[in-house]
């Protein structure tokens, strides 16, 4: 809540603003697929195609990625800016909103807490083992105890997606039995 106060005395003017409530997610914490393997194997290009197939299909489909870049280049306004160290800041460009806040620790449970409520499946693209349903590069072993669900190899990547797509659905119904998804379609 915002609120602008002007003083009878002085004619000051402040603005207050209410300190931001943690969100509180009303809806069922979002399937997580992990999508894991070593750099350049395919795992961004699985992750676009999966992505694709949830949302052709009523799903809302988050994409998780830690990545050692900057999002913004030095150059650019949001750069220089972001380089002042704001707590949070908002970007609209034509094709999506971005809102950016200081790091959290790098945990799967600290990012995906981050997430809007209303996503049904959270695909998480890692280098390492993570506590959920994998799609695993051929190009590396599974570690042990993880639980993949498919397998993919950048030559073949073409003729192994049908597959990978059809283990996601797969992870999702089994997650998410009877519910409907965040746009009403029922899985």
């Amino acid at each position: 809540m915002t609120s602008l106060n002007v003083s009878r005395a002085t004619g000051a003017r402040t603005l207050a603003v209410a300190p931001a409530v943690p969100h509180k997610r009303q809806q069922p914490a979002p399937t997580v697929i992990c999508v894991r393997g070593p750099s350049r194997s395919g795992k961004t290009a699985v992750c676009e195609r999966l992505a694709e197939a949830l949302e052709a299909n009523g799903y809302r489909t988050a994409y998780i990625k830690r990545t050692h870049h900057p999002l913004d280049l030095p150059e650019k306004a949001s750069g220089r800016v972001w380089a002042k160290g704001p707590s949070a800041m908002v970007i609209l460009t034509p094709d999506r909103l971005q809102v950016t806040t200081r790091p959290v620790a790098p945990t799967a449970a600290r990012m995906l807490a981050a997430l809007p409520a209303g996503i049904d499946v959270a695909l998480f693209e890692t280098h390492t083992a993570e506590d959920f349903p994998t799609i695993l590069a051929q190009a590396i072993e599974p570690a042990e105890g993880e639980d993949v669900v498919g397998r993919w190899h950048l030559s073949t990547l073409d003729l192994d997606i049908p597959a990978i797509i059809a283990a996601a659905f797969e992870v999702v119904a089994a997650a998410r039995p009877a519910r409907t998804n965040a746009r009403g379609v029922c899985s």
